[in-house]
């Protein structure tokens, strides 16, 4: 049967607008003897050479639980901005691992083994960050976690809300995976932090403890808190998702030339009177839209409140 089309694999994009944003090696390598005879980088050699590099990532808390946001949305409002740009490691992701069954047969009992299944390894992602004063991120793991199980009565309460949802209270709401759990998008670049080598989804995502053991003492250790924060999790990858990544990545913006460095004053948003005169719209902040997969902007300088979901955002037809 003939080819209908470009084969879809791990490294396409359903839009077509995205396909050079995703990157994939479609070099001649038969016309390039890499290491054998020698190494040779001259120019004619070096279009075929560019070698993965890694250590540009980023991670986006794509849809926060709900019960947190409604709770306390500037709570989950600055749990999102600092896991967003304060990260120092993100880790977890596994690979997938095939497994074999064996036949066996013969007076010498020669066996030969065939595939039997494939399956991903990832369980779990650990974000690590550092704690600030005053334990923002403690909170909000203790809130989080607490509302769905109380550690004393085992009950799920949400704070509160779903009382209120019992009693008929507009502002409860009722208990289900899908307002405690949270889901995040994962992305990785080539060095210019713009052409994504791979993205996924963590979905289901739920903390599988609450750090405290940095709270014990110790004499004469004084140092600074890294909390690993490990969540349950289910891994995506996909085309659509790699789309995800890519909305991410161009309206989340970050200024990565040095010397656009500017040491603004953050001000109250709307207002004209930034450094030196200059029209300043909450400049430098971290933007989070509705915390429903909505807009984001490193520097404020786009209208918050762009729908990911948005037609023509994710649909190829549109």
């Amino acid at each position: 049967m003939a080819n209908n089309g470009p084969l879809k694999t791990i490294q396409s994009s359903n839009i077509a607008a995205n396909s050079g944003r995703v990157l994939k090696n479609t070099k001649t390598f038969e016309n390039f003897s890499y290491f054998l005879g020698g190494i040779d980088v001259t120019h004619q050699n070096l279009d075929k050479f560019t070698p993965y590099i890694r250590g540009v990532s980023r991670i986006f808390l794509h849809k926060p639980p709900l019960f947190m946001n409604k709770l306390d949305s500037d709570m989950t409002k600055a749990f999102k901005t600092y896991l967003e740009t304060g990260y120092k490691s993100v880790s977890g992701i596994g690979d997938i691992s095939v497994e074999f069954t064996t036949f066996e047969g013969g007076f010498a009992g020669q066996n030969f083994q065939t595939v039997q299944l494939a399956r991903d390894d990832t369980e779990s992602v650990t974000i690590s960050v550092y704690e600030l004063t005053g334990s923002p991120i403690r909170e909000y793991i203790d809130t989080w976690v607490t509302g769905v199980r109380d550690p004393r009565s085992g009950i799920a309460h949400y704070h509160g809300l779903i009382e209120k949802y019992f009693n008929g209270d507009g502002t409860g709401m009722p208990y289900g995976e899908i307002n405690h759990t949270a889901e995040f998008i994962y992305t990785t670049y080539d060095p210019t932090g713009l052409a994504l080598e791979y993205a996924c989804m963590f979905a289901h995502c739920f903390p599988r403890r609450v750090p405290k053991d940095h709270l014990n003492y110790e004499s004469g250790n004084r140092d600074n808190v890294q909390m690993d924060l490990e969540f349950s999790a289910e891994k995506y990858e996909s085309p659509a998702i790699n789309d995800i990544g890519i909305w991410y990545t161009q309206n989340s913006k970050v200024n990565w030339n040095y010397l656009d460095f500017t040491p603004e004053y953050n001000v109250a948003a709307n207002q004209s009177n930034g450094f030196m005169g200059q029209s300043n719209n909450n400049a430098g902040t971290y933007t989070y839209g509705a915390g429903h997969g909505e807009y984001h902007s490193f520097n404020g300088n786009m209208e918050a409140g762009t729908t990911l979901t948005a037609v023509s955002q994710l649909d190829p037809n549109a």
